[in-house]
């Protein structure tokens, strides 16, 4: 028997402000944009890729214990005779001392996990969506408690008629389009960086132009933000390609100051030999601590107001 096992955890009780309008002639149907959050829970779930059914079981938490109480769950609601093959993903839980000394003790589980970042070979993941299409997304509940009893009805009503899934495509015909999009995106590299691929010869005909360069996209950002001050840029600019630095009154190189936002400028040494490519996120990121200070003192004074 073979088993599809997977954890959709924090599933949130939600509770809109206002109720949820249906869908009418010409008309979607429309939810408030905010809510209440009465609190999560995890299903534990375990299909039957043959047959469709499901074994589900909430845990309020998402650790090896509650993992562990499925497992005594699934080998209680199956047939004894049988050996049961888990289908899991590569999560750290599924792997604990504990786990592994009750699967010793109970050799008729075997459990298979999907690589690192895969877990969506796994199709209790496409009941899931089902369960989240179908039940979750439209719902509202009060407490935790509601949202388990709901899901818990859902998953009886759907062993009452289960519906098995089955993959369209074969294997070879996955890992053939996944080459496709391999080799496509080895041409776009290459087109981008002037190069030839060695097994597709020459690639012009598929090339995309490529690009601005660092500092032509500095250049571009620094005259939207002071189109008249490009000379005095160039002026006080070090003599050094590829270099982004300014000389102050003969001091060491300092970072260029027509990127603050205020009139006070923030200078920071920066060490001889950085390229743009080096110095431009250092100044995005500056950026955007000072545009969020800013943003929290206007929430600040507003709240004082």
């Amino acid at each position: 028997m073979v088993l599809a096992v997977d954890e959709k955890s924090q599933m949130q009780a939600l509770d809109r402000t206002a109720p949820v309008l249906p869908m009418m002639p010409a008309v979607p149907g429309r939810t408030t944009h905010d809510y209440i959050r009465h609190g999560t829970t995890s299903l534990f779930a375990a299909l039957d890729i043959t047959t469709g059914t499901v074994i589900g079981q909430h845990q309020r938490r998402h650790r090896h214990q509650e993992f562990l109480r499925f497992l005594k769950t699934i080998d209680a609601q199956t047939p004894p005779e049988l050996d049961l093959h888990l289908i899991c993903d590569n999560y750290a839980t599924h792997k604990t001392p504990a786990i592994k000394t009750w699967l010793a003790a109970h050799p008729r589980f075997h459990l298979h996990f999907t690589p690192t970042y895969s877990s969506w070979l796994t199709i209790v993941e496409r009941w899931f969506a089902e369960l989240t299409n179908r039940k979750l997304r439209r719902c509202t509940h009060h407490s935790v408690k509601a949202l388990e009893a709901d899901v818990t009805a859902w998953i009886q009503a759907w062993n009452d008629d289960p519906k098995p899934f089955v993959w369209t495509k074969t294997a070879d015909e996955i890992l053939a389009n996944l080459a496709h999009y391999l080799t496509r995106i080895n041409q776009l590299t290459n087109a981008r960086s002037g190069t030839k691929s060695s097994e597709h010869g020459d690639i012009a005909d598929v090339l995309v132009p490529p690009g601005p360069t660092v500092a032509q996209r500095r250049e571009l950002f620094l005259h939207r933000q002071h189109p008249g001050d490009t000379h005095r840029r160039n002026r006080d600019s070090v003599e050094q390609p590829g270099v982004l630095t300014k000389r102050v009154g003969g001091k060491h190189p300092v970072r260029p100051s027509s990127l603050q936002l205020s009139e006070r400028p923030v200078r920071s040494t920066v060490e001889v030999g950085r390229t743009e490519a080096d110095v431009i996120p250092d100044e995005l990121a500056r950026l955007f601590r000072r545009l969020r200070s800013q943003h929290r003192r206007a929430s600040i004074h507003q709240s004082d107001l």
